[in-house]
């Protein structure tokens, strides 16, 4: 027990006992770790054994993987802007985000849907809702890099938008 409402939707065991259990704490992403015998790790997120950042006004960590490197992977939603998005986050094995990951430790997936067949205009607007996403989930960092399918595509695209990231179609 956190003091709050905490809801646990995945989790795993690593090899040396511990416990690794995501999901959410008052709403809002969670992630902790337990020794083995079932406390929480004050090494962790030190001293708290756990991160509870707030993302968007409400947010869930799904699932957690551990890489090779002991690091851990969390996969997880946050709503914004009356949306769900997914995010996703990697942390140390001391449960701080790991900033050579993403931007800041974490990778945000913007998507808009249109009735459109070519996504050849839509580069534009998924760079604004990418930046819209990011700024409801108080993010003030912008993206570095684009990944995009061949369908966004242009020279238009790649030369005429002075402040886009990296783009790889």
């Amino acid at each position: 027990d956190l003091g709050g409402a905490e809801l646990v939707t995945g989790g795993l065991v690593l090899a040396d006992g511990s416990i690794v259990a995501v999901g959410s704490k008052d709403g809002h992403f969670l992630i902790a770790k337990m020794s083995p015998r079932g406390l929480l790790d004050p090494a962790f997120a030190a001293p708290a054994g756990y991160d509870r950042p707030v993302l968007g006004s409400s947010s869930s960590a799904d699932a957690v993987v551990a890489d090779d490197q002991g690091r851990l992977v969390v996969a997880g939603t946050f709503q914004a802007d009356g949306r769900a998005h997914l995010v996703i986050r990697r942390y140390t094995a001391a449960g701080r985000l790991d900033a050579a990951f993403g931007t800041m430790g974490q990778v945000i997936v913007a998507a808009e849907l249109t009735q459109h067949t070519s996504d050849l205009q839509q580069l534009r607007p998924v760079l604004a809702a990418t930046t819209a996403t990011l700024q409801a989930a108080a993010i003030q960092a912008r993206p570095a890099t684009l990944l995009a399918d061949c369908g966004y595509w242009s020279i238009a695209n790649l030369t005429e938008i002075p402040d886009a990231p990296e783009l790889l179609i």
